[in-house]
């Protein structure tokens, strides 16, 4: 398994139900890191002796929020996609669609493990 691995989905895809699971299961067998929100600019990123973490208490207001402006928020995008590729760990994650486009990550593919969840016609997760 790579260093890397990525739970993509849809919103209502079912995703935070096999995020949990997989996120449990990692942790547990292989000492991967669960960076829940990593893509949420809402909180901040921090580097520590253990790799890669996300700040949840320090949430940034709404109104920072919308004074961002789409290039800001690319780029702060892009620097957490390179923070991953370059802090050395083992890290989990899951991607919403709207939070990061899949051509965002072909980067990382190299470099990453992916999971794709969506949700069928009947109601089932695949």
């Amino acid at each position: 398994m790579k260093d890397i691995v990525f739970l993509y989905g849809l919103p209502r895809s079912g995703s935070t139900y096999v995020k949990h699971a997989l996120a449990e299961y990692l942790r547990q067998t292989e000492g991967f890191i669960h960076l829940k929100e990593f893509f949420n600019l809402a909180f901040e990123i921090e580097t520590t002796r253990e790799g890669l973490s996300v700040n949840h208490l320090n949430l940034k207001s709404r109104n920072d929020l919308e004074s961002f402006n789409i290039k800001t928020k690319l780029r702060e995008k892009h620097i957490r996609l390179a923070l991953l590729k370059n802090v050395l760990g083992k890290y989990f994650l899951k991607i919403l669609g709207f939070q990061m486009p899949m051509n965002s990550l072909e980067g990382l593919i190299p470099h990453a493990d992916l999971f794709f969840v969506k949700e069928e016609t009947n109601g089932k997760i695949s």
